[in-house]
């Protein structure tokens, strides 16, 4: 288990990211089996649309990305509790985004890669990449979709566009292509730089194990300054900064695959 990162991005509690990967949680295993069908294409695109339809991307009251979480456990008053976690950046785990219904990129690409994997379909990873704009090569964010094989190809399965009758199952490799038609036309593509499921961790791209770090963090104050120094900053700033990148990154993924 040495080669496979954990998941600062809780409240204390050690994961490994294997253990984003849900398959024997009895609630996953339910709704895996009310969207299988006879084949795995319709059970993909069964789950895709699930995906988009039934969840929703979490905001705060000023319309900014709500990625923060609060543990209150043993209560001794009011207000009071033994123990107390605040965090400006949490993953969830799948079960608790079935029964929360909503997500970041994350939460939601894990809770699909795990409705996949429980039914056994090989060839499903959540991918942990960034989002470059296809015009001058800028790196806008950092993201998390799934990979899923569909009609004998490999296409990106993407959760955070939550909008009736978008198309969110898209050809892996025009997403990964900044001359593709699909990224010519949308302004932006996708770099994958780390793929994992329940049991394994691969690496990728450059940044490899990096990526469970780098999510949480300001990509842009990380490419000047590296996850260190990003770490130690002021956590206002660091949420201020992420939240900025996230609304760009999300405004330019609901333009892509609106077809604008």
């Amino acid at each position: 288990m040495s080669d496979i990162p954990e998941v600062p991005w809780r409240f204390g509690d050690r994961y490994s990211v294997v253990d984003f990967v849900q398959t024997k949680n009895v609630a996953i295993l339910e709704e895996a089996t009310a969207l299988y069908s006879s084949d795995n294409d319709t059970f993909v695109k069964n789950v895709s649309e699930y995906m988009r339809d039934e969840f929703y991307y979490p905001l705060d009251n000023s319309g900014n990305p709500a990625a923060s979480g609060q543990l209150l456990r043993h209560q001794k008053g009011l207000m009071a509790y033994h123990f107390k976690k605040c965090v400006y950046y949490m993953w969830s785990l799948p079960n608790e985004v079935l029964a929360i219904g909503a997500g970041i990129c994350i939460d939601t690409a894990n809770l699909g890669c795990s409705i996949f994997r429980s039914k056994g379909l090989d060839g499903a990873w959540v991918v942990l990449g960034d989002v470059i704009s296809t015009e001058n090569g800028t790196l806008i964010g950092r993201h998390a979709w799934v990979e899923v094989p569909f009609k004998g190809k490999i296409y990106v399965s993407e959760y955070t566009i939550h909008e009736p009758d978008i198309n969110n199952l898209i050809l892996a490799k025009d997403v990964y292509n900044k001359d593709s038609n699909w990224a010519q036309r949308s302004g932006i593509y996708y770099s994958a730089q780390a793929n994992y499921n329940e049991v394994e961790f691969i690496g990728v791209g450059p940044l490899g194990v990096s990526m469970v770090w780098l999510m949480g963090l300001p990509a842009k104050r990380v490419l000047l300054f590296g996850i260190e120094a990003t770490s130690s900053y002021k956590q206002s700033r660091l949420v201020k900064e992420w939240r900025q990148e996230e609304n760009l990154k999300m405004k330019l993924l609901r333009e892509a695959y609106r077809g604008i």
